[in-house]
């Protein structure tokens, strides 16, 4: 925009001036000055030159934009995304960790000791009750914070209501698993089921106190079918004498 307003100017004073030679003047001591200056410049050449700065003008301002900006003046979503990229690699996270807001935390924090072998790490405050306690079991960590601490020390707006998340555990055997959490006096959600084939697996849901699901999953063998080698077939033969049965495979 600079060139082309300058180029404007320049116009506007090349085309106003009057032929030196026939100047007049009042103050007799300018007059040798007249001598340097240039005739009016003709129409054409104006013109030319006119159109090359307004074309080199133009050329100039598209090509200085602003990064992240394109010429019909909306963002460019490619070179703003890059930039954002480069900021987020900046930035380092760890150790993810699950918090549980409670209205009792030293209540659940002993449940998930007593029942499931997690092992306190950390409780606020040391002594007196608590008002935040952290569990782990091996890598992973469960955090127990107090609602009313959450609410009055962060301002949040917590109102838990019906839970939407859960802890899943693995184990070995998930029906004897559920035999004893049963016998703890736990609240079954769910009965032993087996769900997907591959990976085979078996789960049964119970709660915690306060009503948070907790899965309880493992994986369950392979039926006997799966391990038949492709392109073969199984059959069953059973002995009459020895009730015993005898398996072949056959392509």
């Amino acid at each position: 925009m600079k060139f082309i307003g300058s180029a404007l100017v320049l116009a506007f004073f090349l085309t106003s001036r009057g032929t030196p030679q026939t100047a007049k003047t009042p103050y007799p001591a300018m007059a040798p000055l007249s001598q340097y200056l240039m005739p009016p410049v003709p129409v054409p050449v104006l013109a030319f030159v006119l159109f090359f700065a307004l074309l080199f003008g133009s050329w100039f301002a598209f090509s200085k934009l602003p990064s992240g900006w394109s010429q019909d003046g909306s963002r460019n979503s490619a070179q703003v995304t890059n930039k954002s990229k480069k900021v987020s690699s900046m930035i380092t996270y760890r150790e993810p960790m699950i918090n549980y807001y409670v209205r009792d935390p030293e209540r659940i924090a002993a449940f998930y000791q007593e029942n499931f072998g997690f092992v306190e790490r950390f409780r606020t405050p040391e002594t007196g009750p608590a008002i935040h306690i952290e569990v782990a079991l091996g890598t992973f960590a469960v955090g127990l914070a107090r609602i009313d601490a959450a609410r009055s020390m962060h301002h949040l707006d917590l109102d838990p209501g019906k839970p939407r998340g859960e802890i899943a555990i693995w184990t070995d055997n998930v029906d004897a698993a559920l035999a004893v959490l049963r016998s703890h006096g736990i609240r079954v959600l769910s009965e032993p089921h087996d769900f997907l084939v591959d990976p085979p697996l078996r789960a049964a849901w119970v709660e915690d106190p306060e009503g948070n699901p907790i899965q309880i999953v493992c994986k369950r063998p392979k039926p006997a079918s799966a391990l038949v080698p492709k392109g073969f077939q199984r059959a069953t033969f059973v002995l009459s004498r020895s009730h015993e049965s005898s398996t072949l495979l056959f392509s």
